[in-house]
């Protein structure tokens, strides 16, 4: 057991190098919009990214990219909450463009 451990941890440096392309959705990107979602609560704020497709007589949504963090112990307001999770947004932005 221990020598089949220690045979997984070697090849481990591999998966860092394993990319698997990703079909965010099919059409076209004229017809494609991006939309950016940000929420905050006592608990925590976040964004989320979805990218929508018009075609026809049919619309597809795919979530592109999130993330989610968790409110400081010295909690802030609720505004200041919201104004995070849209930095939140921008990094995302930013992040879909480099793709």
């Amino acid at each position: 057991m221990q020598l089949c451990y220690q045979r997984w941890v070697k090849h481990l440096d591999l998966v860092e190098k394993c990319r698997i392309s990703r079909i965010i959705l099919r059409g076209s990107a004229e017809n494609a919009t991006l939309h950016i979602f940000t929420d905050a609560s006592d608990y925590g704020y976040a964004c989320c990214t979805f990218r929508r497709c018009e075609e026809e007589e049919e619309v597809n949504a795919s979530q592109v990219l999130a993330k989610a963090r968790v409110t400081p112990v010295q909690r802030p307001t609720i505004p200041r909450l919201e104004l995070l999770g849209a930095i939140i947004g921008v990094e995302l932005l930013r992040q879909y463009l480099k793709l």
